[in-house]
């Protein structure tokens, strides 16, 4: 129970009357002393406090002071006695008035239908108490279940309308406010019940006298009133997810939106979390998002290939909770792969300087966005050669003779995924812009006094040519130069082959110790031949005087004269 502070003396006794009322009360204000008087509250009280009742805690919501609308009492010797214009409340037992009970209606129409009270404290002004100093007083109410006049009502016609009676609260002895629970009823009465107010019962044991006395709305001042904090936002909020496309990556951003509701008339609460949930392959949902945003990124939860459906409820600031949908609201299927590519295999040789490379993707949901393409040069770094290209196929030019030319592609698809290069090449071939004519390394490669010849030797040698021809000669080249280096003889043509079939032949010593070097070049049917370097691809050494080691003529071996 709240109270004020200031004590206030006794009104007067009932059976006086009215005109005895207003000369006690001169009196009795005569009598008080100064220190009393001095604490006496304003005309206008301040509105109290409200403590929410216990275990509720404080919610948001419109609070409203709504002062009783209609208020008095009746009384059980004095049946047929109304007293609605007086400025007190009796309720208990009260001298000869007997059983007292007041009656007060609160006008709710300023409260939404539809509205949840969140809270409804009925309070009175207690002026005195009988005894003065009594115990508390336990108060029951009763919903009047028919209509009453502040003006006509008496106990003949008015102590039957209360209902069942139910705990309103207790009071104790000391003047000041007090404030009684009534949220159970005035939700009723929002509700729809009929509200013909209600009908205040307290100690009616005669031989007790306990009495309490309240001011009426005809004091002025302290007017009895509900305080009343209601939530008219009843209705749930409406949340949807946006729809996602067909086919997502891994990484995508997922989003929803909506509102809160409210019945007509009435301000929305406003939308306090919304909660995202999502399944795999239709599995069970799983708790994602909690949150005040409207979007977030789902980022790899999902494997290639599988469906993530999404659902979102939200609920609101008054504490309603929208309804779960039953399945998903929107789907995307996964692709976080990009295509395979295969390429088109190249020959094993190319006789050419220019020549195409061409793959195909294998098949994809989303389509391919572009081609990454490498190349690399006898197996050597990679380099780009396209980068995010729409072409399926690539002109190579510029290749080397000799070379061989590896090649390797990639997709991009229209959601961004990248594959993978493969490890190795997926299409190789070798340039051989002409026939290509080699002298085969001897072994051993000195002749010395001791060797089981020594006025000749063989020489042999290799070939290749572009595919689709074939050798049809030779040119052999020889050299002769000292343990020195420095020549003797200069390149000129040993044997000219005419058989592409022949691949060597005897050479014999003329020119005694020295250095002979060999050259081979060929020639194929279209005509192509095999470019002369002048550097020697195999060299004899003929050391018959046993003149020199090895060692101290192998620098000249190579032609570095």
């Amino acid at each position: 129970m709240q109270q004020r502070s200031h004590l206030r003396v006794p009104t007067v006794l009932h059976w006086l009357g009215p005109v005895l009322l207003v000369l006690f009360l001169l009196l009795a204000q005569l009598a008080v002393p100064a220190a009393a008087a001095a604490q006496d509250a304003p005309d206008e009280p301040s509105v109290p406090v409200v403590v929410q009742p216990a275990g509720e805690t404080a919610t948001q919501g419109t609070s409203v002071q709504i002062n009783v609308g209609k208020d008095t009492f009746i009384a059980s010797n004095q049946p047929n006695t109304n007293f609605g214009g007086l400025s007190n409340l009796d309720v208990g037992w009260y001298a000869s008035f007997g059983a007292v009970r007041p009656l007060l209606k609160f006008g709710l129409d300023s409260i939404p239908s539809n509205a949840h009270i969140n809270g409804a404290q009925l309070f009175l002004y207690l002026d005195f108490s009988l005894p003065n100093n009594d115990s508390g007083m336990r108060l029951n109410y009763a919903r009047a279940t028919q209509s009453w006049s502040e003006g006509s009502a008496t106990w003949n016609n008015a102590a039957g309308i209360g209902g069942s009676q139910s705990n309103l609260g207790t009071v104790g002895s000391n003047p000041g406010w007090a404030s009684f629970d009534l949220t159970s009823q005035v939700q009723q009465w929002v509700n729809g019940q009929s509200n013909n107010g209600l009908m205040i019962i307290g100690d009616e044991t005669q031989s007790s006298g306990r009495a309490r006395i309240f001011r009426s709305r005809d004091y002025g001042g302290y007017t009895p009133y509900l305080l009343v904090n209601y939530e008219c936002d009843t209705l749930a909020p409406a949340t949807f997810m946006n729809t996602l496309p067909q086919y997502s990556p891994a990484v995508f951003t997922a989003s929803w939106g909506g509102q809160d509701r409210a019945p007509s008339g009435c301000q929305p609460s406003g939308i306090r979390k919304r909660h995202v949930q999502y399944q795999i392959n239709g599995g069970a949902w799983v708790d994602w998002k909690s949150t005040t945003q409207t979007s977030e990124t789902f980022n790899n939860f999902a494997p290639n290939g599988a469906i993530v459906g999404f659902r979102t409820y939200a609920d609101d600031n008054a504490g309603n909770v929208e309804q779960t949908p039953s399945g998903a609201t929107t789907t995307t299927i996964i692709v976080s792969q990009a295509p395979p590519v295969t390429m088109a295999p190249l020959p094993t040789y190319t006789n050419a300087a220019s020549f195409t490379v061409s793959w195909t993707p294998g098949s994809t949901p989303v389509g391919v966005a572009g081609y990454d393409l490498q190349y690399q040069a006898n197996s050597g770094p990679w380099t780009d050669l396209l980068v995010n290209s729409t072409q399926t196929s690539y002109l190579f030019s510029n290749a080397q003779n000799e070379v061989t030319y590896g090649f390797r592609v990639r997709a991009r698809d229209n959601l961004g995924n990248i594959g993978a290069w493969p490890n190795t090449a997926q299409a190789v071939t070798t340039v051989v812009l002409f026939p290509i004519a080699r002298v085969t390394p001897f072994y051993p490669n000195i002749i010395q006094s001791t060797s089981p010849v020594t006025t000749s030797f063989t020489v042999n040698w290799t070939s290749s040519t572009p595919p689709g021809t074939f050798i049809t000669s030779y040119v052999i080249y020889s050299r002769v130069r000292n343990f020195q280096g420095v020549v003797v003889q200069p390149w000129q043509v040993w044997q000219t082959i005419n058989d592409g079939a022949i691949t060597n032949a005897v050479y014999t010593i003329g020119l005694g110790d020295g250095l002979y070097d060999f050259e081979a070049t060929a020639t194929n049917n279209i005509g192509q031949s095999t470019p002369v370097t002048g550097q020697p691809e195999s060299t004899m050494i003929v050391d018959l005087g046993d003149t020199f080691k090895t060692q101290n003529i192998m620098p000249y071996i190579s032609g570095n004269e």
